[in-house]
């Protein structure tokens, strides 16, 4: 019984590491992400307001939903997807308050452990505060 007791719990451990390493590949990008955004960053992208330095954050979780901060607009959110290269945000509460509806195209990758997120085209996303927010910094993990 106990032998059996074992080879049961083995099992399961076993099931359970091989789903989670199985959902880190195929959607490393799921998770928590930050990037110490300093002046200069800021103003290579054309940001001479102070109150955007700081440490910004992306969470995008399993459930197709994702969270922004930055020290200016604080906390946003909304939903995303993604396949093996693109992201599609859209639904951000801080861009439909400000008249932008549309959704925003973003090329993803992941190198070294830092996702990198660009536009897919120039105007790939209408809403200024959420590109500036997905695609100035290089996010790492935390």
């Amino acid at each position: 019984m106990r032998r059996m007791l074992a080879l049961t719990t083995a099992a399961a451990v076993l099931v359970t590491a091989v789903a989670t390493v199985g959902a880190a590949t195929t959607r490393p990008y799921v998770g928590a992400w930050k990037a110490k955004v300093g002046a200069d960053i800021l103003l290579d992208n054309g940001i001479a307001q102070p109150q955007f330095r700081g440490v910004w954050r992306l969470e995008l979780k399993k459930d197709g939903t994702y969270r922004t901060y930055n020290p200016w607009d604080k906390w946003l959110e909304g939903s995303y997807s993604a396949n093996a290269t693109r992201m599609v945000f859209s639904k951000d509460k801080g861009c439909i308050a400000g008249g932008f509806r549309s959704p925003g195209l973003y090329r993803w990758k992941i190198t070294k452990g830092k996702l990198d997120l660009t536009g897919v085209y120039v105007g790939s996303d209408p809403c200024g505060g959420r590109w500036q927010t997905l695609a100035i910094p290089v996010w790492t993990r935390g």
